[in-house]
């Protein structure tokens, strides 16, 4: 009998100590307190990670309607992290979401937002190799897009992920030879617009607003003697360039490979060009086709920056008297050349005196108006301010000081460089090459460029490798 009391006492007890133990190991789910008061992203985007607590398996996501962020991973089990993808934001407005933790019936939010750019700050800048590439460029309204296409951010991932894999990409390098880029004059003489081949722009590189501010157009009224030429002298510091099709190689492998989770080749292209490429790939009929073109070419325009160079440039108009030339000198495209070249542009140290002297009497008959992009404030004046008073003697010692101010500097205070040329590829090169949609966006670009009468890009696009 004592001994049934004492085995029915011990299974009380173990009753008693198991019902404790159930008490006290509830479950539970938090996020790191450096982020439980939400995330504020960088202007231009990057990951963020968002340590998490729990003793059991949850899911995330973000607030429906964000097209602008994505989630890395989207679940786990016990502790871990997310990692939240955000997008560049050149919008003009701020922004913000939600992430949503979830693990049973707890819910832990984590807000993510971006401010309203400001275009005193540092990070709005950004100067760097990449300023520009990888952006939506709409060469037919000759002004630049809002969304940057390409994610450099989670390039630099996988290239620390594997060098040997990912290198090439993405490529930067510096010129020291600044004789690279020779001097480039063109007869515009009832040319319509040279812009559209040489893709030579004025570029506001502060605020970034790729903007063209003359177009070279070819009806203006101008006397009929009168020759018209454009001279352009760039002085190239570094020239970056982003492999598209590399890119776009890899993130076509993400997807073969049934889109896995937790894997930066999703992010190559920025979360808002991704969901509208998707849409437009996925359409099956033609009216859908047509309404996702069109969200993708309002977003981006018709083209994309494939490459970008940095320095300076002197953009000069020239309106050459011939009558006046026409007993002292054989004036032509060559002559120009050689008389900017060798003499006011030289960038040797010795300045051809004979040279200069042409030059200089070419500049006495001619209307001229001149352009400066890049160089310090001081010299870029005194070059301009000799080009509107006509005081053409001293510009060869002025344009060697304006060279020598030119400074690259990831420091917005202290860099002089511009852009000073960019190149582009179609947007159609986006869709994958064996789906319908690509057939037709390509003829909705052509299209759209023809409506605003672009003949120049229409060629080189058209020309464009398939």
């Amino acid at each position: 009998m004592q001994k049934i009391f004492y085995q029915m006492a011990v299974a009380i007890v173990a009753v008693s100590f198991t019902g404790c133990s159930e008490s006290v190991s509830e479950s539970f789910l938090s996020v790191d307190p450096s982020v439980s008061e939400g995330i504020v992203a960088d202007l231009d985007g990057g990951f963020y990670k968002i340590p998490i607590t729990a003793d059991q398996a949850w899911t995330v996501r973000l607030e429906d309607d964000c097209d602008w962020a994505s989630l890395v991973n989207s679940k786990g089990n016990g502790s871990g992290s997310i990692e939240v993808c955000v997008d560049a934001n050149y919008t003009g407005t701020g922004r913000k979401t939600n992430v949503l933790v979830s693990a049973g019936d707890k819910v832990v939010i984590v807000p993510v937002s971006q401010r309203t750019p400001n275009t005193n700050d540092e990070d709005f800048y950004n100067i760097a190799s990449n300023k520009g590439l990888g952006y939506g460029f709409d060469l037919s309204s000759f002004s630049n897009g809002n969304t940057m296409v390409f994610n450099l951010k989670a390039i630099q991932k996988l290239v620390e992920l594997d060098d040997l894999e990912y290198d090439g990409m993405f490529t930067s390098d510096v010129i020291n030879n600044y004789m690279a880029d020779d001097i480039h004059v063109d007869s515009i003489e009832e040319k319509a617009d040279t812009l559209g081949v040489y893709l030579r722009m004025n570029i506001n590189y502060g605020l970034f607003h790729l903007g063209v501010k003359a177009s070279y157009k070819g009806t203006e009224d101008r006397k009929t003697y009168s020759s018209r030429y454009k001279v352009v002298q760039s002085v190239p510091m570094l020239k970056s360039s982003i492999n598209y099709m590399e890119i776009l190689s890899h993130y076509r492998d993400w997807v073969s490979e049934d889109c896995p989770d937790n894997d930066y080749r999703k992010n190559l292209l920025q979360n808002t060009v991704r969901k509208l490429l998707n849409e437009l790939e996925q359409a099956k009929d033609e009216d859908t086709m047509k309404k996702k073109a069109q969200g993708l070419y309002s977003c981006l325009g018709p083209a994309l920056i494939s490459g970008t160079t940095l320095g300076g440039s002197v953009a000069m108009q020239l309106y050459v008297d011939s009558i006046q030339h026409e007993e002292t000198m054989h004036l032509d495209t060559a002559e120009v050349d050689v008389a900017f070249k060798s003499g006011l542009f030289s960038l040797d140290a010795k300045v051809n005196v004979e040279y200069k002297k042409q030059a200089t009497e070419i500049l006495n008959h001619t209307d001229c108006n001149a352009e400066i992009h890049g160089g310090s404030g001081a010299t870029s004046s005194a070059l301009y301010n000799a080009f509107k008073a006509k005081q053409y003697e001293n510009l060869d010692t002025l344009f060697q000081n304006w060279v020598g101010s030119l400074k690259l500097d990831n420091n917005k205070k202290t860099n002089t460089t511009s852009i000073i040329n960019v190149e582009v590829v179609p947007i159609w090169v986006l869709v994958d090459e064996d789906n319908p949609a690509r057939d037709y966006l390509r003829n909705f670009v052509l299209k759209q460029l023809e409506a605003v009468g672009n003949q120049q890009l229409i060629n080189k696009f058209d020309k464009f490798p398939y």
